[in-house]
């Protein structure tokens, strides 16, 4: 009978960190590998904390989860998550015209995540229907969000708060690039 390989407390939270980004940003083992170049059954071991990755895997699986390789060092606290303006990181999630830079940390009890978003002109997201509550306060340029078939118009400034148990839709209707802090329920 084989006996189970032994993990190191490192790669356990190493690990969970590499998980929990992963799975925030809605992307499967496979789709980080293809991105990444690293093979699925080794993410596996490492989100599991069965391996310890090189410097160069550590740099791949940063970039393609777009964040610094720090993220997954940082140390964050039960009460306290900063984000520094200077180590901020924009993504773009697959599938979506948007760059994100999530603000909020990864702990496990976090209740809520913050995340800028910046969308290009005539670009669209559509979101699924969800019982989370959502947050969306517009810093730069002018968006729409349809909700229930409902269009609200929502310009630099402005603030909405919603439950959307239906599909839903957000449009930069400028001719410029739009930024926009979003926060909500995970």
């Amino acid at each position: 009978m084989p006996t189970k390989r032994p993990v190191k407390p490192d790669n356990v939270r190493l690990g969970s960190r590499i998980r929990t980004l992963r799975k925030r940003l809605h992307k499967t083992l496979e789709d980080v590998a293809t991105a990444s170049g690293l093979s699925k059954g080794y993410l596996s071991q490492l989100e599991r904390g069965y391996a310890s990755p090189s410097l160069s895997s550590l740099t791949r699986l940063a970039t393609t989860l777009g964040v610094a390789v720090d993220y997954f060092f940082t140390q964050s606290t039960e009460d306290c998550s900063i984000s520094r303006a200077e180590s901020r990181a924009f993504f773009s999630p697959s599938e979506s015209p948007n760059f994100w830079a999530y603000l909020t940390g990864s702990g496990a009890k976090r209740e809520m995540e913050a995340v800028l978003i910046r969308t290009p002109p005539g670009a669209q997201s559509i979101e699924a229907p969800t019982a989370a509550e959502q947050l969306i306060y517009v810093l730069k340029g002018e968006i729409k969000l349809t909700l229930d078939g409902n269009e609200l118009p929502l310009r630099e400034g402005d603030f909405v708060q919603y439950k959307s148990r239906a599909p839903h839709r957000v449009e930069n209707v400028a001719q410029a690039e739009t930024t926009s802090l979003w926060i909500g329920t995970p």
